[in-house]
Formats: C-alpha cells, structure tokens, sequence
C-alpha cells in the first residue's frame, strides 16, 4: 500500500487583486494600446484565479509589458520581458496600465530591443 502525502505550497503573488488603494477606473487597460507601445501594469482584475495565472506567465503589478500585435477583437500578443504571451480579448480588458512615453522613446532609439 502507497502512503498518500499531502503536501501543501504556499505562492506568494505580488499582484493586488482589486486593491482599493488603486482607481482601476481612471487606468487605460491593455486592449487601449497601440501597436508597439510601452506601459507598466498598475492593477489585474478578474479574482484570484486570474491574478495567479497572470503572475506565473510574468504579468504582475509594476512589470513592463509591451503591445507586440494587436490589440484586436480576439486579443494581443504582449511582451513582458524576454517572452512573447498571447492573451484573449477578455484578459486584457482587466489589466489596467500606466502609459511609458519615456519607454516608447528608448525602444524607437534603440531599434524596438529591451
């Protein structure tokens, strides 16, 4: 007979779901950007499960991420980091960023590389 272990991990994510601290309201979302443009993520609505998910694929608050392709009516390619991630029309409704003029600069400067 198999002894079954229950084995528990804790991830601690640093994305504030709905913090109310942050005006979502006032902040553009992803599916407001332009082609190639720079922001930096404020907030990620949507409840736990979507917060966790976006933290494992590198999307949490304060990251850099920049519009790849799209946006369009099914979605967007973003760049956070090194990594290209496409994410659905619903998903990047709910996270909202902060404008880079100062991103978008250095990258037209530099030949788009970050």
């Amino acid at each position: 007979m198999v002894a079954l272990t229950r084995i528990h991990v804790v991830v601690r994510l640093e994305i504030f779901v709905n913090d109310p601290n942050t005006k979502t309201g006032e902040s553009p979302t992803l599916s407001g950007l332009r082609l190639g443009q720079w922001a930096r993520v404020r907030a990620i609505d949507g409840g736990r499960f979507m917060a966790q998910r976006m933290g494992m694929l590198g999307i949490r608050r304060g990251v850099d991420v920049r519009v790849v392709h799209g946006p369009g009516p099914r979605g967007a390619v973003v760049q956070v980091g090194g990594a290209r991630i496409a994410l659905g029309r619903g998903v990047i409704e709910q996270i909202h960023v902060e404008l880079h003029a100062a991103l978008d600069t250095e990258a037209n400067v530099k030949g788009e590389h970050r």
